[in-house]
């Protein structure tokens, strides 16, 4: 990972846990009930997709033929290489660097402040450039 977008004194752990928990929305349901419900909206939207993506002109290959390529095998087409983050587009790798180092300092504070209102703290103070919470939600937010 190169040091410039990564928090030098940050550090990565080498491990984590997830703990999955049930929304309270779904206390009512049994875990056979919810597992039906989650069944029929995953399949409700894979079929929205493929009818999407049929109505495209897109083509997917069957689970049976994925599990029959070759692990090593790849794309007949290729991506095109080198091409610009379209959140963050500059030529200049200082003004790009700097903005995505900004972005970041952003997401963090606005990550922070996010988790304490959502938590009940109702007086936390967004970043500046925080918006649709501000309007939405008549949140705190920094001066620009």
């Amino acid at each position: 990972m190169p040091d410039v977008f990564f928090d030098k004194f940050g550090g990565l752990p080498k491990k984590i846990s997830l703990v999955l928990e049930r929304p309270p929305i779904f206390a009512p349901l049994t875990d056979e009930q919810l597992a039906q419900a989650l069944d029929e909206e995953v399949e409700r939207l894979v079929e929205r997709a493929r009818s999407e993506a049929a109505t495209a002109g897109v083509a997917f290959v069957g689970a049976k033929a994925v599990l029959e390529q070759s692990f090593s095998s790849k794309s007949s087409t290729e991506e095109p290489l080198g091409r610009l983050s379209p959140q963050i587009a500059a030529k200049s790798t200082t003004v790009r660097v700097r903005a995505i180092q900004a972005l970041q300092t952003f997401v963090k504070a606005y990550r922070a402040a996010w988790t304490s209102w959502r938590d009940g703290i109702r007086d936390v103070v967004f970043p500046a450039g925080t918006y649709a919470l501000r309007l939405h939600s008549g949140v705190l937010c920094a001066p620009c």
